[in-house]
């Protein structure tokens, strides 16, 4: 009801739990507002934090949710794929990442002995 209409407090519990289903929802932006209270609270600005502060907070925020989101829409199974599908399509392309840090590393370390 309040993510449909935003009347009355939302009665957050369990608290500080997102709703993935509506991102961009007025759940979210509370939840957002009462992580800025909570910051403020434990010594964000010396208790006292300009509007900037608060924005450059608040941007973490959406910043980490929508790459926690990232992280869950990669690994959930897509439509027409089982568990089991899932899980072989993310551990290869966990391997393909690793062979890419792996890849950089070396190039990294070659460089710094030739010119380092």
């Amino acid at each position: 009801m309040y993510e449909e209409h935003g009347f009355g407090p939302p009665d957050l519990v369990p608290i500080m739990q997102v709703n993935w289903k509506v991102f961009n929802g007025k759940w979210n932006e509370t939840l957002c507002e009462r992580f800025l209270q909570h910051c403020v609270k434990e010594g964000l600005g010396e208790g006292d934090p300009n509007a900037n502060e608060l924005q450059l907070v608040a941007n973490i925020f959406w910043e980490r949710l929508g790459r926690i989101q990232s992280c869950i829409n990669a690994n959930t199974p897509k439509k027409s794929e089982t568990v089991e599908d899932a899980e072989i399509r993310n551990a290869e392309r966990h391997r393909d990442t690793l062979e890419l840090a792996r890849r950089n590393t070396r190039r990294q370390q070659v460089s710094e002995y030739l010119f380092g």
